[in-house]
């Protein structure tokens, strides 16, 4: 199981957020943590301009992928679709890595800041992933947790293997 916890969000809601690394394979530069809020509303999983810019990588390589403008509850946002990306999840001792294709944000365009790319929107877990799984929910204990319903759609491994 993958699991995840529940943040107090302003006026005391808590959301559901999921840790995962982000890795481009072949390029080592594009790899990072980022904690997605679990968004069942969201149709794709994307990465947002705070969680982007802890990667330590040119931008301009995103310009060959396909650009898209997308809107959703907090406007409209131009993303790059790249594809072949892994998340990674823990999943008791292994890392669970599903192959899947992520929206990236355009973090030069954020039209509520004027390009300012530390606006404040989270990464989401879209359903192309949040569909893969089952979801538990434990409010006593903050947390919730990700059931894949088809153990083929991740690979599973040890983590050592990821970086031996």
């Amino acid at each position: 199981m993958i699991q995840g916890h529940f943040r107090i969000q302003p006026g005391n809601s808590l959301a559901p957020y999921v840790p995962a690394g982000v890795m481009m394979p072949g390029n080592s530069d594009f790899t990072g943590a980022v904690n997605f809020l679990a968004d069942t509303g969201a149709t794709r999983t994307s990465l947002a301009p705070k969680d982007i810019l802890n990667f330590n990588i040119d931008w301009t390589f995103l310009s060959r992928y396909p650009r898209f403008d997308l809107t959703g509850i907090g406007g409209n946002v131009s993303y790059y679709e790249v594809s072949d990306m892994w998340l990674m999840f823990q999943c008791g001792g292994l890392l669970a890595i599903l192959t899947n294709t992520l929206m990236i944000s355009d973090i030069w365009t954020d039209p509520k800041s004027g390009g300012d790319p530390s606006w404040n929107i989270p990464s989401l877990l879209g359903r192309d992933v949040l569909n893969l799984c089952e979801i538990r929910s434990n409010i006593l204990t903050n947390t919730f947790d990700l059931c894949p319903n088809n153990a083929e759609d991740f690979a599973f491994i040890p983590p050592q293997e990821l970086h031996p």
